[in-house]
């Protein structure tokens, strides 16, 4: 119990009608730090008063005796501790809910700057968004007047509604609506799915139906396509809303609209002299700003008018006024406020010359009809823009290239004159040379002058750090200005080889889960998108997107984004096969690899089968023995799927051998745990625990904390299987302490349900039930569907044991369904055990004894393995017991006669016999 904190916490609650005493909590607590559980001794305090106890609690000798006496007493550093902070249990049902006013999971964007006023508008709006009838509120305004900060604000007033969490989805670098399931999915923290796919939907719908939560989606003017998505998630989940910021109405049923004015002005006409400038909202946030930039900037008698004049000129909106008070490091308020009227005075009309399309478009013209305030943010942009000097400005359009954060690197690379050998070259205006020594004190420049934001490394011990990014209204403006250029087609070519230069150079640190590369990569997602796009653009540029997919697919799969990586596969196979030059290449054979790894996870294993075997033939013409072992990787781990151990274990063994000549140590570490999970499902205990060291071995070696977490979890198997129930727990702590750590959601679902295995057979059904529970959550949203049918089997057991028997035989129903959908018997046979036991218990022995028979013909052609389905095997032999006293001897052995061997092929079939003896629900015949 003690091992995941979402199960330790929901005890100390005292839910599910659990209540734990001093000396239980006290026990464990113990337990937990003898297990290593614990860094330091304040996470213990903190445990401690989290169950209503003290450090008292506790003798003085106690604290000085091991285990508590091995906690360091206190951090050296606030980066080395971390609270015991407990993440969310997704419920099973609605009534799981518990009375709790603050959420579980409250995933909102920290904010670098302070919100000045709209403490009204935040109060309004978070009541209004508490009503019952309010499900959808769409906050609308035009570009810089806020609606993000606040959204945020709105979010954060109104936790204490939403005792299920409030999470954020910011969907400005997302231009295609069928990502916006995913990058929901990837919010609510379960995983991520991209791409519009039926499943994802009818599992986020799942996941968020109990749930009393609320999502944030900010910036979704630019996918307003995908509104039905967010219709349908409102219909699937009662307790659900959703706050949007957007430049437009949704246009979808049940949507309350808000218009988000500019901040408060002080009435026209009055002067500084006759107002407070507190009281207006402008001046605060102008005067804020202001001091942010110099230091010893003053609100007086003698800038006060000019300031309020600045802030009626740009009408109260923020980022206008930002911008303008981000000068007073060089300019007074005078000099700014001269520079904005005469710009807008100018009859050059240079404010209103841009392309009237994208996020600036209403800002773009004196429009007849449309408010001047429409135009401002780009009036104020272009002053901005025409203050910089005229490297500056050849740097900002430039940096207009990039989607979301990037390198200080990154610009100097693709941004500075003269870029390559190529003939793609680029000049600045004036004869003046933008060279790389410049960039960095440009950036600088730009990020004083509030056009460009720094912000945090991710990757510190990386030379490649994301310290940079625009605003998106920003980036848009530059964009247009860009795309007008001579320099956008060259400037787009460098973009894209830069990032596919970053993926060639990621692929190795990629095959040993290299943390710090996964964190750097997943900041750059949005320009590794726009290279993808930039290379399916063309067909000259087919070989490099090959490339890129067969190199980038294991971040796709260890970010659990599996959809979108197969998406992505299908897409350049499929255009590779029309022009028809570039099947026979490595690249082609190494996407085909690619498509086989990621589809197998999804649980397709016809294409899993058909993509391999096709890479496996083309690596074999190109002598590619790296290749040709990953490919009968994946052709086992079809075969696994398949319960075909035999060929399972052949494959790797094949693999095994070719990896030991060409010393691929990551692949080779993955080959060894593989061989010791299947000897260790035979009891070849001894041998499996040789696997299983070594693997761990070369994996700590190589720093793979993933792959380590795996082999910890697998021997945390197999001292389950030895009937070492203490030394598996150790086990998988420590492998769900690393999973969590490099937050391995594919991991985390293998591990939960293995703890919920292991209080199953100790007969915690409470426990058992939270950890598969949570594991379902999981494994839905990652499509992950080998693990949804393991919790779904011990889940419907559960239920079995409660005597909760209609819930137990919609489970076993699911898992069934599922179980021959993707040619897995002994998921099969399992649910058939357990809708025998169900007939058995209603003295429907004839119909029990006919499911049995069943099963025994699918395990005479598909034997289980020692281990496998351990608890459902107990039921199934005392079933057969209760059977043969129940019908006699002479009956059942007459029925046992007839049994014939069920082969994987005639798996189908067993749907029709089954139909016979169950009534499916709807849920099984849709």
């Amino acid at each position: 119990m003690s091992l995941h904190p979402n199960v330790l916490t929901h005890k100390f609650k005292g839910s599910s009608n659990y209540t734990l005493t001093a000396s239980n909590i006290k026990e464990m607590i113990l337990i937990l730090a003898d297990w290593e559980s614990f860094t330091f001794q304040q996470q213990v305090i903190e445990l401690l008063a989290f169950a209503g106890l003290d450090e008292n609690s506790f003798s003085s000798e106690q604290w000085q005796t091991p285990p508590l006496s091995k906690l360091k007493k206190n951090p050296s550093s606030p980066a080395s501790y971390k609270p015991l902070t407990p993440s969310p249990i997704p419920p099973a049902s609605a009534s799981a809910k518990t009375d709790q006013t603050e959420p579980s999971s409250f995933y909102l964007p920290a904010q670098l700057t302070s919100l000045v006023g709209r403490e009204e508008l935040i109060q309004k709006l978070s009541n209004q968004l508490k009503q019952t009838g309010v499900r959808l509120l769409t906050l609308t305004g035009v570009g810089g007047v806020g609606k993000t900060r606040l959204g945020l604000a709105v979010a954060a007033e109104s936790q204490s509604a939403f005792q299920d969490g409030i999470y954020f989805v910011s969907v400005a670098q997302i231009q295609d609506p069928s990502l916006i399931p995913g990058q929901i999915a990837q919010a609510v923290g379960v995983g991520i799915k991209p791409g519009l796919n039926t499943d994802l939907l009818a599992q986020l719908k799942s996941f968020l139906h109990p749930k009393l939560a609320l999502l944030v989606l900010d910036n979704f003017e630019q996918v307003l396509r995908a509104a039905p998505i967010l219709a349908e998630l409102l219909t699937a989940a009662p307790g659900l809303k959703i706050l949007v910021t957007s430049r437009s109405l949704l246009q979808i049923y049940g949507e309350f609209g808000v218009i988000i004015p500019p901040l408060k002005l002080p009435s026209p006409g009055e002067s500084f002299a006759q107002t407070a400038p507190g009281q207006s909202e402008a001046v605060r946030l102008f005067c804020e700003r202001a001091s942010a930039a110099d230091p010893n900037f003053e609100l007086s008698v003698a800038n006060g008018q000019t300031i309020v004049n600045i802030c009626i000129f740009l009408e109260g909106l923020p980022l206008a006024i930002e911008l303008a008070a981000a000068w007073c490091f060089l300019l007074s308020p005078a000099a700014i406020y001269e520079r904005l009227t005469a710009g807008f005075a100018s009859p050059t009309g240079h404010f209103y010359n841009a392309s009237t399309s994208g996020r600036l478009g209403l800002l773009s013209s004196k429009t007849i009809g449309l408010p001047e305030r429409h135009q401002t943010l780009r009036s104020t942009l272009d002053w901005s823009f025409n203050l910089l000097d005229q490297l500056e400005k050849t740097l900002l359009c430039r940096l207009g290239v990039f989607r979301g954060p990037f390198s200080g690197e990154a610009a100097e690379a693709i941004c500075f004159d003269n870029f390559d050998n190529n003939n793609k070259v680029l000049r600045s205006e004036k004869e003046s040379s933008l060279k790389i020594k410049d960039v960095s004190t440009l950036l600088d420049s730009l990020v004083k002058q509030s056009l460009l934001q720094r912000k945090p490394s991710i990757a510190e011990s990386s030379n490649l750090q994301v310290d940079f990014e625009l605003l998106e209204t920003v980036r848009e403006y530059l964009l247009e200005k860009l795309q007008s250029s001579q320099e956008f087609a060259t400037l787009q070519e460098r973009h894209a080889l830069y990032y596919i230069q970053l993926i060639r150079i990621a692929e190795p640190y990629l095959k040993k889960t290299d943390q710090s590369w996964l964190k750097l990569l997943s900041n750059y997602q949005a320009n590794i998108r726009a290279a993808l796009i930039w290379c399916g653009e063309s067909s000259t540029r087919t070989i490099l997107q090959l490339e890129m997919v067969g190199r980038f697919w294991r971040y796709w799969m260890l970010k659990g984004w599996l959809a979108e990586g197969l998406q992505q596969v299908e897409v350049v196979l499929e255009k590779a096969a029309a022009e028809g030059t570039l099947t026979s290449t490595l690249e082609y054979a190494r996407v085909l690899a690619a498509g086989g790894a990621l589809a197998s996870f999804l649980g397709d294993l016809d294409l899993s089968q058909q993509y391999s075997t096709q890479s496996l033939e083309l690596m074999k013409e190109l002598d590619n023995q790296s290749g040709i072992a990953s490919c009968l990787n994946n052709l086992a781990l079809i075969a696994w799927q398949q319960r075909d151990y035999i060929r399972y274990e052949q494959l790797l063994l094949e693999s095994l051998n070719i990896l030991q000549q060409i010393d691929d140590l990551p692949a080779l570490g993955i080959c060894l745990n593989n061989l010791g999970v299947v000897t260790d499902l035979r009891g070849e205990y001894n041998q499996a625990r040789s696997y299983f060291l070594e693997s761990l071995l070369l994996r700590q070696e190589l720093g793979d904390k993933i792959g380590v977490g795996v082999t910890l979890n697998n021997l945390g198997l197999l001292a389950q299987h030895q009937g070492d129930f203490d030394q598996a727990r150790k086990l998988y702590g420590q492998s769900l302490a690393l999973k969590q750590e490099v937050d391995d959601k594919l991991g985390i679902c293998a591990i939960l349900n293995n703890i919920g295995v292991l209080f199953l057979l100790e007969e915690k059904l409470d426990l058992a039930e939270e950890s598969f529970v949570e594991s379902l959550a999981v494994s839905q949203a990652l499509g992950y569907k080998s693990k949804q049918m393991l919790s779904l089997t011990h889940l419907g057991l559960i239920a079995y044991k409660r005597y909760e028997e209609t819930k137990s035989r919609e489970y076993f129903l699911q898992s069934f369904i599922m179980a021959v959908e993707v040619q897995d018997p002994h998921t099969v046979a399992v649910a058939l055990i357990g809708l025998a036991a169900l007939r058995a218990r209603n003295n429907q022995d004839q119909k029990a004894i006919r499911l049995c028979a069943l099963v025994e013909g699918i395990s005479q052609a598909n034997p289980f393995p020692n281990e496998m389905y351990k608890a459902h095997l107990i039921l199934y032999n005392n079933l057969l017991q209760t059977l043969k006293i129940k019908l006699g001897i002479a009956s059942f052995n007459q029925i046992w006669a007839d049994i014939k061997p069920i082969p994987l092929k005639n798996l189908p079939e067993l749907v029709a016999k089954l139909r016979l003896l169950e009534t499916f629900p709807s849920f099984v015949d849709s």
